[in-house]
């Protein structure tokens, strides 16, 4: 079983369908067990839809890597032990 923290790590992956399906699957078993996760899971898709409706000039490569290095933080500090 999958913990909370490798759901974290793979959600985006998940979200895209870039993971194999095994993992797929491992990651299905977790969230219909685990809401805190489902949750996660519903804001990075809500995250993704925000920024994604934004015009590329108002986002940017700096301010990309900026969102993405804040949400890597947030990331590190979050889900652990769950």
């Amino acid at each position: 079983m999958l913990t909370c923290r490798e759901v974290t790590e793979a959600s985006t992956a998940y979200r895209e369908g870039a993971l194999p399906w095994p993992r797929r699957l491992e990651m299905r078993l977790h969230l219909a067990i685990c809401r805190g996760c489902r949750a996660h899971l519903r804001q990075v898709g809500a995250t993704l839809a925000a920024l994604g409706k934004l015009p590329p000039a108002q986002v940017g490569r700096q301010g990309m890597e900026r969102a993405l290095g804040a949400f890597r933080a947030w990331r590190g500090g979050t889900g652990a032990g769950r």
